[in-house]
């Protein structure tokens, strides 16, 4: 419930500025003095919710082992994002009307992505961990999956493939963990925990 409740409070935010934005620029109960103060104030507690809401996604049990696992995927998705939000709200700029405070938005959202970032590599809230009978991984989503749901496993080239429900796989670059060693082991003792060495496929 608590990552619902985070995730909403953060969209209220967002849909709050973009509400007083119009307001300004289409009436005159909002000075310029004041919105300063509203984007000020608005910008911070929405930094602040992205931040707790990334916390609380990413949450596990307490003791689970994290492996930290820091994708390209993730990283090139959220340069994508960042620079689409600067173009937009680049336009935006132009010509210099009051339309221009619409751009205000845009900046906040790819400054949050840039905050966000950061806070995820120096909270670690990027990783694989093993938690009872699940596999859990964190990056630019969470994925959960069950041992009972799982129908194969494989490695081969530094690469580990999930295989499960309806033929949909998540794909570890196992080889690009500073851990892999030990990610290795808990894997293998993960395995044998949930009874799935006959779901290993040794690669050819």
């Amino acid at each position: 419930m608590k990552p619902l409740l985070s995730i909403l409070f953060k969209y209220i935010i967002l849909f709050v500025i973009i509400g007083i934005t119009l307001v300004f620029i289409f009436t005159n109960n909002i000075g310029y003095t004041e919105i300063k103060y509203l984007f000020a104030g608005l910008s911070v507690l929405y930094i602040a919710a992205c931040c707790i809401e990334a916390e609380q996604i990413a949450a596990v049990s307490k003791g689970t082992k994290k492996f930290i696992y820091f994708t390209d995927s993730f990283i090139s998705k959220r340069f994508l994002k960042i620079i689409f939000f600067l173009c937009s709200g680049s336009i935006l700029l132009f010509p210099h009307s009051i339309i221009n405070y619409m751009s205000f938005i845009c900046f906040l959202i790819a400054f949050t992505e840039i905050i966000l970032t950061l806070w995820r590599h120096a909270r670690k809230l990027c990783f694989v961990a093993f938690e009872g009978n699940k596999i859990i991984m964190s990056t630019n989503k969470i994925i959960s999956i069950h041992a009972a749901a799982i129908e194969k496993i494989e490695k081969r080239h530094g690469i580990t493939y999930f295989v499960y429900e309806n033929n949909a796989a998540i794909t570890l670059r196992t080889d690009t963990m500073k851990e892999k060693d030990a990610f290795s082991e808990a894997l293998t003792k993960w395995i044998a925990d949930n009874h799935l060495e006959s779901k290993v496929v040794t690669a050819s």
